[in-house]
């Protein structure tokens, strides 16, 4: 059975697993690392990278199947 292409299973994007108390956690948000972070100012001064934020059904094109490494998280 073929993967549904959605960022959920892309090997590009990536989603937290665990809270930070160790608690299994689905999260919706996640970031797409298949490019490199981009800059943005937040009239800070300081210049700031961020990977684009996706959500778990997003699907840009360019989906890429993930290694199953066989274990569990």
């Amino acid at each position: 059975m073929m993967k549904k292409e959605v960022c959920l299973s892309c090997k590009h994007a990536e989603f937290a697993t665990h809270n930070e108390w160790g608690d299994k956690i689905t999260a919706k948000h996640g970031v797409c690392r298949r490019y490199p972070p981009q800059p943005s100012s937040k009239g800070t001064g300081y210049v700031e990278f961020q990977f684009a934020r996706v959500e778990r059904n997003d699907w840009c094109g360019e989906w890429k199947e993930g290694v199953d490494t066989g274990k569990e998280d």
